[in-house]
């Protein structure tokens, strides 16, 4: 009973052990998982203000917000000129329950579309989203619903005339990140510098400015 007894209890510290290592594992894994798909930064990115493209370049900045009661998604896209004068600007709702970064992701897609359908050519997008610019330049394709947006932008990045992707901070996006915030009280909607609503029409100024 003795000899019995101590075979049981060093099965359980076996067990206990096997649970141990299981879980030093898993914890380890999910580290793995939630690391960064490309670490490194390029030159252009970063940027901690706005500034105006070059000459003969369109600059879009893009961000996404996130709604409930309905759950959606809001979306911003602001192009401007090498003056930092508004070209366009537009609004892009979905209904649904989006993590944040499929929702950044959706904005690039939607951003790309955009520039397609205006057939504009020598364009700089910025987002503050680093996890989508990290995807867009892993090779690593992802099986997921944030993966296949991934994928689609970049389909369109393959096809598209001189089109670049930079990550920059937040505060320099803000005139997109407040347009996105406000997309819910405007949704689906463009607007030029005439007809910019008024209450977004003070962050747009103050960047014009720098």
């Amino acid at each position: 009973m003795t000899r019995c007894g101590k075979v049981k209890v060093w099965e359980h510290m076996a067990l206990s052990r096997r649970q141990k290592t299981s879980l030093i594992i898993g914890k380890m894994l999910k580290k793995l998982s939630l690391r960064p798909l490309f670490s490194g930064l390029i030159p252009g990115d970063a940027a901690e203000h706005w500034f105006a493209p070059i000459d003969g370049r369109v600059k879009v900045n893009v961000d996404a917000a996130l709604f409930s009661n309905p759950h959606q998604v809001g979306i911003d896209l602001v192009a401007r000129d090498s003056r930092g004068f508004l070209i366009e600007g537009c609004t892009k709702t979905f209904l649904g329950n989006f993590p944040v970064a499929t929702a950044e992701a959706m904005g690039i897609r939607e951003a790309l579309s955009w520039i397609k359908t205006r057939q504009w050519m020598n364009v700089d997008i910025e987002s503050d989203c680093l996890t989508v610019i990290q995807a867009l330049r892993s090779p690593i394709e992802m099986i997921s619903m944030f993966g296949q947006i991934v994928k689609a932008s970049k389909d369109m990045l393959k096809v598209s005339n001189n089109v670049f992707i930079y990550f920059v901070r937040r505060s320099a996006n803000m005139v997109a990140h407040n347009f996105a915030r406000a997309s819910i009280l405007y949704p689906d909607c463009s607007f030029s510098l005439e007809s910019v609503p008024t209450d977004l029409l003070p962050s747009l100024v103050t960047e014009m400015m720098i």
